[in-house]
């Protein structure tokens, strides 16, 4: 009698630890995505799904099938270990295809239940129509050379930029960077600081950029602009600053 209580116990702790793992299992960080305005003869807009296994067991994609031959999903390969991220990358064809769209791409993998479906939609437009380029500026007083992401202006623009992503599944930039010849404190030279500026721009973009939801695998930029230029100091800065700073700036195109 005390031999089956004990294998009584040992299948009942069994069966709990059974019941307690909850096998492979998917978070997005989102399940679906709006392509916004998609030009028919822009060529083929593609977006990553981002996804985390929070389940307890390697998570295996078997296969990723579209609703329509115009979506092709391509997903990761390896199994994803429990607490590991993975992709599910989409691509969308709007040639021949005006107007309104809805996908859906199905997801098999090995799991309870054995599928997951995330989504994309947008609207088809015809002709070669583009926004008009979006513009952002910022001067700077001596030896400083920091983007605020809290500059309302900059806000604004990121706004505008996420507004070009949208209509048409991609988005440039330029960027012009420049520096006056005053001598400078904290960098060895005026050029390091203008390139040291156009750097740092960059960064908080594509930072700012990723926060408003902009894939930036559709983020291009053209090599930096960077300038040092204005009159020749005649130490004077103090009773010329006005003049001085107005070579102190970065400007950034969207188009």
């Amino acid at each position: 009698m005390k031999n089956f209580f004990l294998l009584l116990f040992g299948l009942l702790a069994l069966t709990t630890m059974v019941m307690a793992q909850t096998g492979p299992k998917f978070q997005f960080k989102e399940t679906e995505h709006k392509f916004g305005r998609v030009p028919e003869k822009g060529g083929p807009v593609k977006y990553t799904f981002e996804f985390t296994n929070v389940g307890d067991q390697p998570l295996i994609i078997n296969n990723c099938k579209a609703s329509c031959g115009c979506t092709t999903p391509s997903f990761s390969k390896e199994p994803v270990m429990p607490g590991q991220k993975g992709y599910i990358n989409v691509q969308f064809n709007p040639a021949g295809r005006p107007g309104r769209f809805s996908k859906s791409i199905s997801i098999f993998y090995n799991g309870t239940p054995n599928m997951e479906i995330i989504s994309i939609e947008g609207e088809v437009y015809t002709g070669e129509v583009r926004p008009t380029p979006k513009e952002y500026v910022q001067f700077f007083p001596y030896n400083k050379k920091t983007i605020l992401l809290s500059d309302t202006a900059f806000a604004r623009f990121i706004k505008d930029a996420k507004f070009l992503f949208d209509k048409t599944g991609k988005v440039s930039f330029n960027i012009e960077s420049s520096a006056s010849r005053v001598p400078s404190d904290k960098y060895k030279t005026n050029q390091e600081l203008t390139m040291r500026r156009a750097e740092e721009a960059k960064e908080k973009l594509k930072k700012a950029l990723d926060k408003a939801g902009v894939n930036l695998d559709l983020v291009f930029f053209s090599p930096p602009l960077t300038l040092v230029q204005g009159p020749e100091y005649a130490n004077d800065w103090k009773d010329n600053i006005k003049v001085y700073e107005q070579y102190q700036y970065i400007k950034i195109t969207a188009y």
